[in-house]
């Protein structure tokens, strides 16, 4: 799982996987 501070961008889903916004960043899983 990738955890990234991005607080609250739009960020393009390159991994094809599932973004889920959580206390400000954006967790990839």
């Amino acid at each position: 799982m990738l955890a990234t501070d991005m607080h609250l961008s739009t960020v393009a889903d390159h991994q094809g996987c599932s973004q889920i916004l959580v206390d400000g960043r954006q967790w990839y899983l």
